[in-house]
């Protein structure tokens, strides 16, 4: 029960996080769009943070749709098959979905490390920060993954017995 109401928070925090992403991703590029056309003095940093709104919110969102099951082709596909090749697609995409997360874990730890420079419109914010979100994005994905395949050998093993 404790670790349902962790799950739940998890990717309760994650969703909210989402929506102010997006929501920043609007807002910025609407006050960019004004500044820069309407009075004539467009922000030096409002389109590299918009960039990297959307990029943060495209790779969190990769782990909320692996956690609630929600590829749209994938499901559809699943559904067309015959009963036993859709589970069996199913749990061999969760799978490699899993090893994807770890493989951003991974090497996107080590590109985030090791990348040079700075931003110099974002105050000299070193680029390995903005880069960070691949490996969270990576441990939230295989954590989805994980938390689906488990669900979905429970439900293989509630109806066995």
């Amino acid at each position: 029960m404790r670790l349902q109401r962790l799950d739940d928070l998890i990717w309760d925090v994650l969703l909210v996080m989402c929506c102010l992403l997006l929501f920043s991703i609007v807002g910025l590029t609407a006050y960019t769009v004004f500044m820069r056309y309407v009075m004539n003095a467009a922000p030096f940093w409002g389109d590299t943070t918009a960039l990297f709104a959307n990029v943060w919110l495209v790779m969190l969102c990769l782990a909320v749709t692996v956690r609630f099951e929600e590829s749209i082709s994938m499901q559809g596909l699943y559904r067309a098959l015959p009963p036993i090749v859709g589970i069996t697609l199913d749990v061999l995409w969760n799978v490699v979905t899993f090893l994807f997360g770890l493989f951003l874990v991974w090497y996107g730890l080590q590109a985030a490390m090791h990348v040079p420079g700075m931003f110099w419109e974002l105050g000299g914010l070193p680029k390995r920060y903005p880069m960070l979100i691949m490996p969270i994005s990576g441990a939230l994905t295989s954590l989805a993954a994980g938390l689906v395949l488990y669900r979905q050998f429970a439900r293989r093993r509630e109806r066995v017995d």
